[in-house]
């Protein structure tokens, strides 16, 4: 039998659907913010992900964040903690960023009014990147550890997320579930369950039973942007219309809309979203990489050269730029270049680059001496 309160319970299940200011003992400085971004970066490319999460995310401390604002008795928050941990148990935090990422680098200190946090960018396995926002704090033992995490895609802090799900659920206390409490329950499972099998139809057929003031709570809608995404573009739309609707104004949520414009061909607008989320994240060379496919939309082949080149210069292994690149280089006459870069493309990818980058598409080009020196090279 059962016997765990259904706080912890939904404590439990919570920590795993979302698996996508604060009590301050002592602030953190510059350099200890530095060095705890340095340990996790290290662990997180040895592979050691479990280790970042025993050693430096403090349960206790996101659990204390979750709970402000809720009015819960000495002996329900303890519950709740419990809950949250075995969540944490169950599915690992940080675990959870594993498996969903390829690759995860420590990007700079964040100095938020004097707070520090640590930013990480990430690319997704399923496609496209996000950023992972970490909050740090300094605990009793003078230690510094993760205590939240803000994600650009789901724009908003866990905390807030396990929170307002927390409430949601259990509006009139924290006893017992009402009949609502126990359908978003259900709900959540189903669409957690859904989404694991990759079934996205299923998990926006579940999203649909939510109570309406409940879907529009950020992880929800965040679900339904994922899960729509997959489904249709049509219905990819009119999610992230809706997410844009109720709020207009969270930062993050920039970096969702740069694809509702670049589909819209509203190619300005995209460009206006890649700037504002690379000015958020204090700089990301990244981005050059979309700034450049945006620029060769808007016919400004100087500047979307210009982006390319400083995205391979950062990203020689990403192959995904090359190919435009190359194109442009090709177009502009830059045969030298264009050759060289062709070269370069094979050493740092393996990739065969002519089974990417057609010449018949640029006549001159192809006659050129540049490249038919280069395919004798080859032979």
């Amino acid at each position: 039998m059962n016997t765990r309160s259904p706080l912890a319970v939904l404590a439990s299940i919570v920590l795993l659907f979302v698996s996508l200011q604060v009590n301050a003992q002592g602030k953190v400085s510059f350099i200890e913010a530095q060095k705890l971004g340095n340990k996790i970066d290290s662990l997180a490319k040895a592979g050691q992900w479990q280790k970042i999460e025993t050693s430096f995310f403090d349960a206790d401390e996101l659990a204390e964040r979750a709970a402000k604002g809720l009015k819960l008795t000495k002996d329900e928050k303890a519950s709740f903690a419990a809950g949250l941990k075995e969540g944490l148990a169950e599915a690992g935090l940080f675990a959870r960023i594993a498996e969903q990422t390829t690759t995860f680098n420590f990007l700079r200190i964040k100095d938020n009014g004097g707070k520090y946090s640590i930013l990480f960018r990430a690319e997704i396995a399923s496609g496209g990147f996000n950023y992972f926002d970490f909050s740090i704090f300094k605990n009793k033992k003078g230690e510094v550890k993760v205590a939240d995490l803000y994600t650009y895609t789901l724009v908003d802090y866990i905390s807030n997320v396990i929170g307002n799900i927390m409430i949601a659920a259990m509006p009139y206390g924290f006893g017992a579930l009402d009949k609502e409490g126990e359908i978003i329950i259900k709900t959540i499972k189903a669409m957690t369950k859904a989404k694991n099998e990759g079934k996205n139809l299923k998990v926006l057929e579940e999203y649909n039973k939510l109570p309406v003031h409940i879907k529009k709570q950020k992880v929800f809608l965040g679900f339904r942007v994922a899960a729509a995404q997959q489904v249709s573009l049509e219905e990819y739309k009119l999610a992230l219309d809706e997410y844009f609707t109720l709020y207009p104004d969270e930062p993050g949520l920039n970096m969702m809309l740069m694809d509702r414009y670049f589909l819209d061909e509203d190619y300005e607008k995209a460009l206006i979203c890649i700037n504002k989320t690379d000015s958020l994240v204090g700089g990301d060379s990244y981005l050059e990489q979309y700034r450049g496919n945006i620029y060769t939309y808007l016919d400004d082949y100087e500047k979307a050269e210009a982006s390319l080149k400083r995205f391979l210069t950062n990203f020689p292994k990403n192959a995904d730029a090359y190919p435009t690149y190359v194109s442009l280089l090709a177009a502009n006459g830059k045969y030298p270049l264009a050759v060289e870069t062709l070269k370069k493309w094979e050493k740092a990818t393996g990739q065969n680059p002519l089974e990417f980058f057609s010449a018949d598409d640029f006549p001159d080009f192809k006659e050129s001496a540049e490249y038919q020196g280069y395919l004798k090279e080859r032979k």
